[in-house]
């Protein structure tokens, strides 16, 4: 004969984590890393104007000379700081990079002085021919002035050089 046994001793649940404390506890961390992540807010007084073209706001260079560049005038707040470092560098009229770009040092009066900048650029095939011979207007600088750091220095020892005897 078979017994139907049931066992009325049921056994009491282990005590395991509360379910809305752990619901609570996730809510207030994603809560606080959102408030984390959120920008500040800043007033006029606090606010940082730097930028790509000025990362040190604070030694921002200038230009000691007005600038043009295919006739246009250049604006110092679009020019990357080592341009400007570059642009404060030249020091003579000259015809570079293949006499592609020419550079013209310009009295204007009184002492004063600007900077021309021109090459060909109206059609695609001129640009490309430039941009073989530069990357960018930086890179542009950075050639014309070598090349007249060297011509500087060939043109002083040239002056310094005892003259031959004839």
């Amino acid at each position: 004969m078979a017994t139907n046994t049931t066992n009325t001793d049921e056994q009491p649940t282990p005590p395991g984590p509360d379910m809305d404390r752990l619901g609570q506890i996730i809510a207030e961390g994603i809560a606080a890393g959102i408030a984390e992540a959120r920008p500040k807010k800043v007033t006029m007084g606090q606010y940082d104007p730097k930028s790509s073209f000025h990362p040190n706001k604070y030694k921002v260079p200038g230009l000691k000379r007005k600038v043009f560049q295919n006739g246009y005038q250049c604006d110092p707040g679009t020019l990357h700081d080592d341009e400007i470092r570059l642009l404060n560098r030249i020091t003579h009229s000259g015809r570079y990079l293949d006499r592609r770009v020419e550079i013209g040092l310009v009295d204007e009066g009184g002492g004063d002085q600007y900077i021309t900048i021109n090459y060909p650029n109206r059609t695609a095939d001129m640009r490309m021919e430039n941009k073989s011979l530069f990357r960018n207007f930086k890179d542009l600088l950075a050639q014309v002035v070598e090349a007249q750091e060297a011509e500087d220095a060939d043109e002083l020892e040239r002056k310094t050089r005892p003259a031959a005897k004839k």
